[in-house]
């Protein structure tokens, strides 16, 4: 089992070297905001979003019109046949 990194070695560089493994690119002043936060904060500053930042895609909820609209889009039968499916449960139920 991995230790946590002591907050003594928490630096730029490792700051740099979180946003690398969690797959975001970071420009040097979230790079620097992110060291300010010490380890603990900036790995939840990762995983732990407020609802009020980040607000749900409109696929996550789409209304009726927008699921016609991928049925009529949709590229290939598969993808139909999934949009007519979440349009049956999302109205029929």
């Amino acid at each position: 089992m991995l230790s946590p990194l002591p907050t003594n070695q928490w630096n730029f560089n490792s700051a740099v070297h979180l946003f690398v493994r969690a797959r975001f690119g970071g420009q040097p002043v979230k790079i620097e905001k992110l060291r300010t936060m010490g380890p603990a904060k900036a790995i939840d500053s990762f995983v732990e979003a407020s609802p009020d930042f980040t607000p749900s895609p409109t696929w996550a909820d789409p209304h009726e019109d927008e699921l016609v609209k991928q049925i009529k889009e949709a590229p290939t039968k598969q993808e139909k046949q999934v949009a007519c499916k979440v349009l049956n449960e999302k109205f029929n139920s």
